[in-house]
């Protein structure tokens, strides 16, 4: 493929990320499919040649994250953007590189401006952790900041530690004037939980100028040790940072293989689908799409997923609802798709 269509399919790309009425879903998705089909190696074996409805894409599955890095070949006279590239932990690790992070930010930045809602430049924002990781949820939280928190800064709090702890529970309380967003796993909150309770802290005081957003990535592995239930720990911190409404709990479900996010708010089951991503829920068996209500391995095109793969089978299952595209993660399967999956 030629340089200049290289640039066009990347431009329309990137303009579709920003305003979805710039072109269509179809056109874009078959577009990165021909750039995947001829310039991405790991992908090429998945091909069946030309299409003409995205909804024949094939997909590569989630495995091959754990065997090697996934990415386009580089083109003669193209320098791709800055490499950012993540490594999920586990026993088998996940390579993901973003060489695209003008793609990532453009769909951070629509996709939370309508899954985080009230989100804006008036900010402070927090991130639960104990140092400053190289993870995709702080590259999120990193790009929020500096867009986002109105002080410009990076702040991390140390969920384990009580003085880093009791220093954030006073600092706002002394700053009530600006909307608190704080981001963190659940199991990040839950620590944070039990710091507070060992400080014997009261709760969080909100002025009418002031109210909190609390944004959760990823599930709620709940341990043996642990003696609160995900939703318990939600009403904890509801009340402890006196949330308004149980929508200012956003949900986030993210892949370290993917670039766009979903969430869903308070105590809803089913997450919300931006228009970067679509979800399907198929048969890995037979390749073909499940009917709503019936549970299955779910199916990405993620656009913003430009120089990695957009094309992907998980091993994570769903159920989708004929509504507004709405899709429930119900749990992890056991078996690990190693096969490519070809919708009909």
């Amino acid at each position: 493929m030629k340089i200049k269509k290289v640039n066009e399919i990347l431009n329309n790309t990137k303009e579709y990320i920003k305003n979805p009425g710039y072109s269509n879903f179809n056109d874009i998705a078959l577009d990165l499919y021909d750039l995947h089909r001829l310039h991405n190696k790991n992908y090429k074996k998945y091909s069946i040649g030309k299409l003409d409805d995205w909804h024949n894409i094939p997909l590569m599955p989630s495995y091959e994250f754990s065997k090697r890095k996934i990415q386009l070949n580089n083109f003669n006279g193209f320098d791709p953007t800055n490499e950012v590239e993540f490594i999920s932990k586990g026993e088998k690790p996940k390579h993901h590189v973003l060489r695209d992070t003008e793609f990532l930010r453009s769909a951070i930045t629509s996709n939370f401006q309508i899954g985080a809602i009230g989100l804006n430049q008036s900010n402070k924002i927090i991130f639960l952790d104990n140092k400053k990781p190289h993870t995709l949820v702080s590259y999120i939280n990193e790009y929020l900041s500096s867009i986002n928190d109105f002080r410009g800064l990076y702040e991390y709090v140390d969920p384990n530690n009580k003085t880093s702890v009791e220093e954030f529970i006073t600092s706002q309380s002394l700053e009530q004037y600006a909307p608190l967003l704080i981001i963190g796993t659940p199991n990040q909150f839950y620590q944070f939980k039990l710091t507070v309770d060992s400080l014997d802290s009261n709760p969080i005081l909100q002025t009418p100028f002031g109210y909190t957003m609390i944004i959760q990535f990823g599930d709620y592995l709940e341990e043996p040790r642990m003696n609160v239930t995900y939703y318990e720990l939600n009403d904890w911190l509801s009340h402890f940072f006196n949330t308004s409404s149980m929508n200012r709990i956003v949900q986030v479900y993210y892949k370290t293989e993917l670039s766009s996010q979903l969430f869903s708010w308070g105590e809803r089951l089913t997450s919300y689908v931006p228009h970067t991503i679509s979800v399907r829920v198929l048969d890995p068996d037979t390749g073909k799409e499940l009917p709503p209500g019936v549970e299955g391995n779910l199916a990405f095109i993620d656009i913003a997923n430009v120089w990695s793969c957009p094309f992907i089978i998980s091993d994570d299952l769903g159920i989708m609802y004929d509504v507004s595209q709405q899709v429930q993660i119900t749990r992890r399967s056991n078996e690990i798709i190693k096969t490519g999956v070809n919708p009909k």
